[in-house]
């Protein structure tokens, strides 16, 4: 039987042979291998919840500014002053704030209304058979009511 240090020598001289083969038995491999790694996922573990706790301490969330509303009322007509029914209208913010709805149509009369932040808007009208019409206004708090006219396509 060979001592432990030839074996250490053996093993270090022979690549074949893992050095940790020389110094546990097969049971006690398994042993080390499984503490070695319940180390390295307890220090994973320790790393995580530090870099959790840190950015919770650093970022306070902040609520968005308060936005006034306003009415924007309008009616939607062709040429002859006929109202037109079912125009799509569609405001495009010159700020970024996000909209209720992203559009709306107008009713039997050609009538609409839109409760919207307080701002300027490019607002859009456009329905099949017209051309589209774009108009820029400042919607205040005191409301504003519209009178769009459509031209028929030729």
């Amino acid at each position: 039987m060979a001592s432990n240090k030839s074996l250490l020598l053996q093993g270090i001289l022979s690549s074949r042979t893992p050095l940790i083969s020389i110094f546990y038995s097969k049971g006690e491999k398994s042993m080390f291998f499984r503490r070695i790694s319940y180390f390295f996922v307890s220090i994973l573990l320790l790393f995580l919840i530090g870099c959790h706790d840190q950015s919770s301490t650093h970022h306070e969330p902040t609520l968005p500014p308060k936005l006034e509303y306003s009415l924007l009322k309008g009616i939607v007509t062709n040429e002859r002053g006929e109202p037109i029914a079912q125009a799509g209208i569609n405001p495009i913010p010159q700020f970024q704030v996000a909209l209720p709805e992203i559009g709306k149509q107008t009713d039997n009369q050609g009538k609409f209304e839109w409760n919207l932040p307080v701002g300027k808007y490019q607002i859009q009208i456009s329905k099949e058979g017209y051309q589209v019409s774009t108009s820029e206004i400042n919607l205040t708090k005191k409301g504003m009511t519209l009178r769009i006219v459509l031209k028929e396509k030729k």
